[in-house]
């Protein structure tokens, strides 16, 4: 389902109408164990979430480290690809970056 999502925080917005788009999340995970081999405490950081969209952008193409939103997360460019052909919109292919913040610290994730 296509959608209008908007670009830029300081300055007046350009629409980019979304044909498709994917987010994908990733992240690392550290186990503490004892000496008996059991799970005492995971940490879990290196988040980050990833996303490429794909449409027409109504207006000027964004800029690297423009900040654009999909589906109410925002993310920072990344990439930016042009294409076009004889008789069609000329399409634009987005990709962004969104990490998080690093703070999550140990869970509860433990065995007795």
């Amino acid at each position: 389902m296509a959608g209008t999502f908007r670009f830029g925080t300081d300055k007046a917005a350009d629409d980019f109408y979304v044909e498709s788009y994917s987010i994908s999340f990733a992240g690392e995970t550290a186990d503490v164990k004892d000496k008996d081999g059991k799970l005492k405490a995971r940490a879990h950081f290196g988040f980050k979430m990833e996303c490429s969209a794909s449409g027409v952008v109504k207006g000027s193409l964004p800029k690297i480290g423009d900040e654009f939103e999909v589906d109410g997360k925002a993310f920072t460019l990344t990439s930016v690809e042009e294409s076009g052909s004889n008789g069609e919109f000329v399409k634009v292919s987005l990709k962004g970056v969104k990490y998080g913040d690093g703070t999550s610290g140990p869970t509860p994730d433990t065995e007795d």
